[in-house]
């Protein structure tokens, strides 16, 4: 899905491309995303940083997105729902079901 929304954005007029991509989304319900981040601590200027962050924003009927991303030695997990497609209450559910399986 990821590598059709991109190629799709590229080579196809959105007005064609939007309606296939939401009819494609159909067939998932969650997208996922595991990034490998650096294993060194990066600088800007002076600056260290501590940690970075990585989100998906999934098109279509996809309601749930996961990313995982390292980052030198820890990992962070976001996840983002989309409120036009789960309830305020299926989204408290189903956070609190993967809250309860990572701990």
């Amino acid at each position: 899905m990821y590598v059709m929304s991109i190629v799709m954005g590229k080579l196809v007029p959105k007005a064609i491309a939007l309606p296939m991509l939401t009819h494609g989304s159909k067939n998932y319900t969650l997208a996922f995303s595991n990034t490998p981040g650096f294993l060194k601590q990066m600088k800007f200027g002076d600056i260290d940083t501590n940690r970075m962050l990585c989100f998906v924003v999934s098109t279509g009927y996809i309601g749930i997105t996961l990313c995982v991303q390292s980052y030198v030695d820890a990992f962070t997990v976001t996840i983002v729902a989309d409120s036009g497609v789960l309830t305020e209450k299926e989204t408290e559910e189903l956070l609190g079901n993967m809250t309860s399986a990572l701990n």
